[in-house]
């Protein structure tokens, strides 16, 4: 199977990263570790550009139906033998169709004894074409505080 790793250089919440991987860093044949599967892959390499393979934090793996995958780890199995263990970015493989999704995002905010559906804690961020509604009859809003900690919860539904 082939892998070519990159140096992410953006959060990991990114959906699209296309903009901050840049040129694959290595591309190589690799083979998948024992008791491995396409979400948390585990793979050796041969290689002996050790600098480079340790400078990667991303990965693509065309065989494993165009997945993207963060890497976890790099461990070194013996001189020029890597196994890498990755974990998938299902935002990045997914991100032609998350793109094309029509949603509504909700938020509801509760801070101290007052709700304030208006404040914004800078978490949340929008662009023109986005369409926001706020849920005032959401039927159970103590069971998310709890569940959260009065965290500010988000709603997305996909119509």
């Amino acid at each position: 199977m082939h892998l070519y790793t990159y140096k992410m250089k953006t959060t990991p919440n990114r959906v699209d990263k296309s903009q901050y991987i840049g040129d694959p860093l290595i591309s190589v044949e690799g083979s998948l570790v024992d008791n491995t599967n396409v979400m948390t892959p585990s793979i050796l390499i041969k290689n002996s550009g050790a600098n480079k393979i340790l400078k990667s934090n991303y990965a693509y793996i065309p065989e494993f139906g165009k997945r993207y995958y963060f890497i976890e780890s790099i461990e070194s199995v013996r001189n020029g033998v890597f196994k890498i263990n990755m974990k998938i970015d299902a935002l990045m493989t997914y991100k032609d169709e998350i793109k094309q999704l029509n949603a509504i995002i909700s938020k509801y905010e509760k801070s101290g004894n007052f709700t304030n559906k208006f404040y914004n804690d800078g978490t949340f961020k929008n662009t023109e074409e986005t369409v926001i509604q706020y849920l005032d009859d959401f039927p159970d809003k103590d069971l998310l505080y709890q569940m959260n900690s009065g965290a500010p919860i988000y709603l997305l539904t996909c119509f």
